[in-house]
């Protein structure tokens, strides 16, 4: 087996994110939303009920500051909205609203056509490998944290 290479990984990381990220960028735009928010947008769609503040910040592996700035953002968007997680205690959920499930939508549909394209030359096969490799990399870095 090659020899992994941290540059040969940065250099191909790089040529993956500049082959979607202007159209990706022109889409976010014209939602009003970032890469930053997307993120914690499409977690809270797939998330049925919502997630606490600590839950979205070590899913996605962002300190709870950045958490926090990014619910503000999207709270004042009108794409999230906080629920009590239990009556009478101080915890709460940030759920979608109904505009953030049409927008969040819009723009996760767009970034998994992205992302299809981003394997469209690979077998079915090598999609799979490829995809199951990013996500064991990412929850090797979450666990990491």
């Amino acid at each position: 087996m090659e020899q992994f290479d941290l540059i040969d990984y940065i250099c191909v990381n790089q040529c993956i994110r500049r082959g979607i990220s202007k159209e990706a960028a022109e889409e976010l735009r014209r939602n009003h939303v970032s890469h930053f928010h997307i993120l914690y947008m499409a977690l809270l769609s797939k998330a049925e009920g919502g997630l606490t503040l600590s839950e979205l910040s070590t899913y996605i592996g962002m300190d709870r500051a950045n958490a926090t700035r990014a619910v503000a953002d999207l709270e004042r968007l009108g794409f999230v909205r906080r629920e009590k997680h239990k009556e009478g205690e101080k915890k709460y959920k940030i759920v979608l609203t109904e505009e953030g499930k049409k927008i969040g939508g819009q723009t996760i549909a767009f970034m998994r056509e992205k992302a299809r394209e981003l394997v469209s030359g690979l077998t079915k096969e090598e999609a799979e490998t490829f995809f199951s490799l990013i996500k064991k990399q990412a929850a090797y870095l979450r666990n990491k944290n």
